[in-house]
């Protein structure tokens, strides 16, 4: 299913989502992913190449660096939920 970004958040309901940005924007930060059990391991892609999602650390999301971005529909993210915080796994940059 696809999830739309509302002021830098979403709620996960399933393992795998398309993200789009907050009302069709030509960008959008994802900084919290609500939802999720500890152990969980979720799959997030673009919902459209014409819109850039950006992963930051600034709510329950652990990256390597500060901001992991997505800018093409067949780019993918792996997270493992901890139970506090989705951790990043691997990304694929596909564009």
């Amino acid at each position: 299913t696809e999830l739309t970004i509302a002021s830098g958040a979403i709620t996960v309901t399933q393992s795998f989502h398309k993200v789009d940005t907050e009302a069709d924007a030509a960008t959008d930060n994802l900084d919290t992913i609500n939802g999720g059990h500890t152990g969980q391991i979720l799959y997030l892609k673009p919902a459209d190449s014409g819109r850039d999602v950006t992963l930051t650390e600034s709510g329950n999301i652990l990256l390597p660096g500060s901001t992991v971005a997505f800018t093409n529909a067949a780019d993918l993210i792996q997270l493992l939920f901890d139970g506090s915080n989705w951790l990043l796994v691997s990304t694929a940059d596909n564009a």
